[in-house]
């Protein structure tokens, strides 16, 4: 049986190592649908301590 998109859920999680074990936080996924279609632009990122990550969402055409 295939699962429609309304049947499956995405959590992304985000962890480090700290002196004590692990820290981090977890955060929903989006749908291709809800993604930016526009120029969108980072600001703020700090160039000694900055991780980030993305992900292209664009369909096959």
């Amino acid at each position: 049986m295939e699962a429609s998109g309304s049947e499956v859920g995405v959590t992304v999680r985000t962890t480090t190592r700290v002196a004590d074990g692990r820290a981090g936080l977890a955060y929903p996924g989006i749908a291709v649908a809800d993604g930016f279609t526009e120029v969108v632009y980072l600001c703020g990122l700090r160039q000694d301590r900055s991780n980030v990550a993305f992900q292209n969402m664009r369909t096959s055409q």
